[in-house]
């Protein structure tokens, strides 16, 4: 693919917003929060402390939002070992 193309191509992604499909075992903060039962805050801090040592894996995927439309949203996957 020609340097040009792929400009195009990505500019084209961009602009349809095209939505990834999420793999099985990736959640959202809100989804793992509401399976904890505990605050926003609980749930942000527990992600992070896991994220950090190494035992949950995060990444953004493109999905279909409530009030922002399609948009980029950070997902966590837990680690197997």
């Amino acid at each position: 693919m020609s340097e040009i193309n792929e400009w195009l191509s990505v500019i084209a992604k961009e602009k349809n917003k095209e939505v990834d499909v999420v793999p099985k075992g990736w959640y959202r903060r809100s989804e793992i929060q509401k399976l904890m039962n505990v605050s926003k805050c609980a749930a942000n801090q527990r992600i992070h402390d896991l994220v950090s040592k190494g035992l949950c894996d995060q990444k953004k995927f493109r999905i279909q939002t409530k009030g922002r439309g399609i948009f980029p949203e950070m997902h966590y996957k837990l680690i197997k070992k």
